[in-house]
């Protein structure tokens, strides 16, 4: 389903579009093809939400606009395909949609610095020279997270992928997750701080000897340590972090070292499987029903206190703890980036065809959908029928879609409201609390919060998020920048030729520290990986970063 709604807003991305200045007359029209991703068996075609789409596109445009889809699937031929497409600049179609390219031989790897470039090359529009009011709008809301998004001149050759967030940058139902019910049973105090966390995790191996307590959502050795650090230790994964003064390696910290012996001491305690690095999504799923894992990696909750993706346990309860952990031990996850209104980022990105014969009307389409009327209707359907204001102004869904559930269109009105939006969603404009989430918002759907101080307040996680997740709520020392200030392209260049093979080292040593194959807490064995470190120009790859924050208002201030 995750993967279904990336594809979604991709898509709509794809049809993000027309600057609103220099198209058509009133009375003429314009037929536009779009390359979008898509990934049902749907045909979307002809459904209320995409012919009010392409109504309110024409009123806001002042002429009749007519879209032509080629979809593509998520399956290796296609990309491939699309790949050898841009890389060689055959492109048939005035909007393109770009999300998830990777390509083989690394002509195209679909990040920012990979489609400005092309677009400098005169592959793709630069959307700096049109009049765009709504991207314009949105980058500026997004703060500096956007800033890498830019070219070195401050051009830009795509649309971001946007949501909006009512309740900060922040999943507020994602995070640490524990079985509020085996704890209660056992008597054991739920964990506030990271000591407590692990604590409690041996407390309940030695009750269920043949459990492991923690169970990671995420596949892949990295996984535990991306949801461990994140969500409870002040530092980011091993690359270029700002720790609230400047640019450092993070992966040569303190903080780094501290949170990679908290991960060894789960696996060497047995609090997790031994082999769980290997574990594909079938087999977590099933170790979760199984009912011998009490402690959740990055798991969701939705309405009712439920793990969301797969049943969970029958019968039992669940709070989210990571806002206790972050607020007593300065994690960085509920800190991260700036508390904006909205957020952005290439997962999928729209550009214009350089080549197209209608370059304008295409820019101003892409504009048109990511204005207000447009994103409500897009992600969220019609107004007063799916969706509306609350009382706080915040929207949220309403009747049927509100605890709408159902693995099947033809069951769920808000899966239905998903196909019938054809895609659209991923042009970047999906909230947070979009159709992809189960039970929408409302006066019935609360969430066990862990406090600081031990006690379990139960909320709506958007509410709880607006009131809890904000800047203005952040200790300023924990408030940091995430996002990497614009960079020349020959820095960007040899920041690359530095940080691959560094970052290299450093995952493959993550694995060895956390295995214990390499002692993390054995000052001779840390200080020969951060010998090995420097022999990388980690301070040349810092100093291009940190003379690009002189004077600017950084996050944290």
């Amino acid at each position: 389903m995750k993967k279904l709604v990336s594809i979604l807003i991709a898509a709509l991305l794809l049809v993000s579009a027309l600057p609103v200045s220099g198209a058509l007359a009133e009375g003429e029209s314009v037929t536009l093809s779009v390359l979008a991703p898509y990934f049902s068996s749907y045909d979307p075609a002809d459904t209320p939400v995409q012919k009010e789409y392409i109504k309110k596109l024409s009123e806001q445009l002042g002429y009749d606009v007519t879209l032509e889809y080629t979809f593509f699937g998520w399956a290796a031929e296609y990309q491939e395909k699309l790949n050898i497409a841009v890389n060689a600049a055959d492109l048939p179609w005035d909007i393109i949609g770009l999300q998830g390219l990777s390509g083989s031989d690394g002509t195209f790897q679909g990040g920012a610095t990979n489609v400005n470039g092309l677009g400098k090359k005169g592959y793709f529009v630069n959307l700096k020279d049109y009049d765009t009011p709504n991207l314009d709008r949105l980058l500026a809301e997004c703060g500096q997270l956007v800033d890498y998004m830019y070219d070195e001149d401050g051009n830009i050759y795509f649309s971001p992928m946007f949501s909006e967030n009512q309740g900060g940058t922040c999943n507020p139902s994602g995070g640490i997750v524990i079985d509020k019910t085996v704890f209660d049973e056992n008597n054991i105090a739920y964990p506030t701080t990271p000591e407590a966390l692990l604590e409690a995790a041996r407390q309940l191996k030695e009750i269920y000897p043949d459990s492991y307590p923690f169970l990671n959502r995420d596949t892949g050795a990295g996984g535990i340590w991306s949801n461990i650090n994140e969500k409870v230790f002040p530092c980011h994964r091993w690359v270029l972090g700002f720790n609230g003064t400047e640019y450092t390696v993070d992966g040569t910290t303190q903080a780094f070292r501290d949170a990679v012996s908290y991960v060894n001491k789960i696996y060497e305690d047995g609090l997790i499987a031994p082999d769980y690095a290997a574990w594909d999504q079938d087999m977590i799923k099933a170790q979760l029903n199984s009912g011998k894992s009490f402690i959740f990696l990055n798991q969701y909750l939705d309405g009712g206190s439920k793990l969301s993706d797969v049943p969970g346990v029958e019968g039992h309860e669940y709070i989210n703890i990571s806002y206790a952990l972050a607020m007593n031990n300065g994690g960085w996850w509920s800190l991260r980036g700036a508390m904006t209104k909205y957020s952005a980022n290439t997962w999928g990105m729209t550009a214009i065809n350089a080549q197209s014969k209608h370059v304008k009307e295409a820019v101003a389409v892409l504009d048109a959908t990511l204005s207000d009327e447009i994103h409500n209707l897009l992600a969220l359907g019609f107004e007063g029928q799916s969706w509306d204001y609350d009382a706080d102004g915040n929207k949220v869904f309403i009747g049927e879609y509100l605890t709408a559930s159902g693995d099947k269109p033809e069951e769920n009105p808000k899966m239905a409201l998903g196909v019938s939006m054809n895609g659209l969603v991923m042009s970047g404009l999906f909230p947070a609390f979009g159709v992809t989430n189960t039970n929408g918002l409302g006066e019935n759907t609360y969430i066990g919060f862990l406090m600081p101080d031990g006690t379990v307040e139960y909320a709506n996680p958007y509410t709880f998020a607006s009131e809890h997740w904000t800047y203005e709520n952040m200790e300023p020392e924990n408030s940091v920048d995430v996002s990497l200030p614009s960079i020349t392209a020959e820095e960007r260049e040899y920041v690359a030729e530095v940080t691959d093979p560094l970052y290299t080292y450093m995952s493959e040593s993550f694995a060895k520290f956390v295995t214990g194959e390499m002692d993390i807490d054995d000052d001779a064995t840390w200080q020969a990986y951060l010998d090995e470190c420097s022999t990388y120009d980690i301070e040349g790859i810092c100093a291009i970063y940190n003379k690009y924050i002189e004077g600017k208002q950084m996050y944290n201030k």
